[in-house]
């Protein structure tokens, strides 16, 4: 899609019979030349729209004087779950010029394209017209030029001509969505500027990236296991390891919203479960599905209910998490989607059990972390895949394996466990020093076993109350 913006520079001066006596701007000038095609939307798989809001007058630009244009908000929204891009140029088929030139046809009196890199406005050369472009990914607290997918400069460059295969990219998202940037030109003028119209076209190019073959959770087999999986309940991507152990993780943490209606045709949880449960516990039965609370920064404060807090739904590094939080959080009874037994009505209240149900896409589960000597528990598999014993819970920085270092590198493979804290009250706690991923395993009736790892330990049965909000992993089931 190709948005087209006039830019228009409108500069009065007033001289004296004998010499410049004041140079004079009226206001309200004529303000802007506005062309768009904003609000088309292809209907192709996969999909891209473009919109632009504001405009890139620069009104009053007085001669021997430079500034900047207003800025415009350039979005991309594309369905796309391989990613979209979004490029600008200058010029166009017919318009084959860098220049802004006067009426937008003088190639004398013109403004032409700065070709290099400029810090400001002020480092442009006041010899002669310049112009040059910048834009903003921080809502504008910084202001770059050049390709985002390089090295971006601060300041100003210029943008190169019009052609199918040359352009500037501002946007170069990885998956779908939405995102925006701010725009905007500047212009330097000599002293002998003259008025007028100063004009040419600017071309915002949304593409979207081919879908690649999507494989989805909900019908995965452990042969696509390290492959990047599509969860159909909302379209998240996740990316996935096989384990020497034959065990297939989810190596991202799940990131379902607060909101959504779990079925089982999507959701680890059978037919029989989801007819004998009733609504309780901030979890509401509708028809045959069950749906989570909203995602809430309030509640995490009863070991009987569920609470959801999805913190931007974007996942980041341990050092970006920063109060509130980078992750979402879930408490045991929206992770495990009501803490009951098979027949969904029946609440698991005993240590060492585990529930039916959780919220992980069909075809996965919530890890279990049985005690005792029983080597079939999820996360103590992942321990003895370290070298550890079947019998020891909690590894420290004597013991083999040593500490959280064992999620750091599996054969080759990284889990990526985030150390995300947790959520409790309304509070976020221990960001980038704590990891904590619920089980599906009762330790009593307001409490259930977790994974639970810090900078010299890692606990595969540590033990906590029900209400707090830890971080969700998903096995693949057999």
């Amino acid at each position: 899609m190709k948005i087209i913006l006039r830019i228009i520079m409108l500069t009065i001066i007033t001289i004296s019979l004998l010499f410049i006596v004041s140079n004079n701007v009226f206001d309200n000038a004529s303000a802007e030349s506005y062309e768009s095609n904003v609000g088309v939307s292809f209907t192709l798989n996969p999909s891209i729209s473009v919109t632009v809001s504001g405009d890139l007058t620069i009104a009053n630009l007085t001669p021997g004087d430079y500034k900047d244009s207003n800025n415009i908000t350039v979005t991309a929204n594309s369905n796309s779950i391989a990613g979209y891009t979004l490029s600008s140029t200058v010029g166009s088929s017919t318009n084959t010029s860098t220049e802004l030139r006067k009426d937008g046809v003088d190639t004398t009196n013109k403004f032409s394209s700065i070709t290099t890199n400029k810090a400001s406005l002020s480092n442009f050369d006041d010899s002669t017209n310049t112009w040059g472009y910048s834009y903003s990914t921080d809502s504008g607290s910084t202001w770059i030029s050049g390709d985002i997918t390089g090295t971006p400069l601060t300041g100003y460059n210029g943008l190169p001509l019009y052609t199918s295969s040359n352009s500037i990219k501002l946007i170069n998202s990885t998956t779908s969505g939405s995102s925006s940037v701010l725009f905007k030109i500047g212009a330097r003028t000599t002293t002998n500027q003259i008025a007028g119209e100063y004009t040419n076209v600017i071309n915002f190019i949304g593409v979207a990236n081919p879908n690649p073959p999507i494989v989805y959770m909900q019908n995965a087999t452990l042969a696509d296991c390290g492959k990047d999986m599509v969860d159909s309940r909302d379209n998240t991507i996740y990316t996935t390891a096989l384990l020497e152990n034959g065990q297939c993780w989810m190596t991202k943490n799940l990131d379902l919203a607060g909101g959504t209606a779990l079925s089982s045709a999507d959701t680890d949880a059978t037919d029989t479960y989801i007819n004998g449960f009733t609504t309780g516990g901030n979890l509401t039965k509708v028809g045959n599905t069950i749906v989570l609370p909203t995602s809430s920064t309030t509640g995490f404060d009863d070991d009987t209910k569920a609470f959801v807090y999805n913190s931007g739904r974007a996942p980041a590094s341990d050092s970006g998490c920063t109060n509130p939080g980078c992750y979402s959080y879930y408490s045991w009874i929206a992770a495990t989607l009501g803490g009951k037994a098979s027949d969904g009505s029946t609440a698991v209240t005993a240590d060492n059990t585990d529930t039916a149900a959780s919220i992980c896409p069909k075809g996965w589960h919530l890890p279990n972390t049985r005690s005792g000597t029983n080597d079939t528990s999820d996360y103590r598999k992942l321990m003895i895949i370290f070298g550890g014993s079947a019998s020891i819970r909690t590894y420290d920085s004597t013991t083999s394996p040593t500490g959280a270092a064992i999620f750091e590198n599996l054969s080759g493979v990284s889990l990526n466990f985030l150390r995300g804290g947790d959520y409790s009250s309304g509070l976020f706690r221990n960001g980038g020093t704590v990891g904590c991923y619920w089980s599906s395993t009762s330790g009593s009736d307001a409490s259930a076993l977790n994974l639970g790892f810090h900078s010299s330990y890692v606990g595969s049965a540590s033990n906590d109350r029900r209400q707090l909000g830890f971080s969700v992993r998903c096995v693949k089931s057999s």
